[in-house]
């Protein structure tokens, strides 16, 4: 049952996940447990005409190794000062997006930082439900 249960998540990941994006490893320039990706262009439509902020979001949903991703709009950047964060933007609107799936529930949820707001870098962190 066990190996039944492992063959149907495998094909269910490969059927319903995003095929269109690679994970590779980062800088680990943000000290986060786990492998939390970041996605530039957040806002936009990628070049396989999927939106990123969607792909992201079923990134997180289908990988079990990827408990949150850090979507950077266009016109926006991420700063990363000792154990604070903020969104600065570029053009007043774009920001940036923490993509986490609540452990508890399984359920996925995107929230905007304000680019006036200085974060704790725990707030990157996903909910362990």
């Amino acid at each position: 049952l066990f190996l039944l249960l492992k063959l149907f998540i495998a094909c269910y990941e490969f059927l319903f996940c995003s095929q269109d994006y690679v994970k590779i490893s980062g800088l680990g320039i943000i000290p986060t447990p786990g492998n939390i990706m970041a996605v530039p262009h957040f806002d936009r439509t990628g070049s396989n005409t999927r939106s990123r902020s969607e792909a992201a979001e079923e990134m997180v949903a289908c990988n079990s190794d990827v408990p949150a991703a850090i979507g950077i709009d266009n016109n926006a950047a991420l700063v990363v000062e000792g154990d604070k964060v903020m969104a600065v933007s570029g053009d007043g609107e774009a920001t940036v997006h923490i993509v986490f799936k609540d452990e508890g529930t399984r359920e996925i949820t995107t929230s905007p930082m304000n680019p006036t707001d200085e974060y704790s870098l725990q707030w990157l962190l996903p909910a362990q439900g």
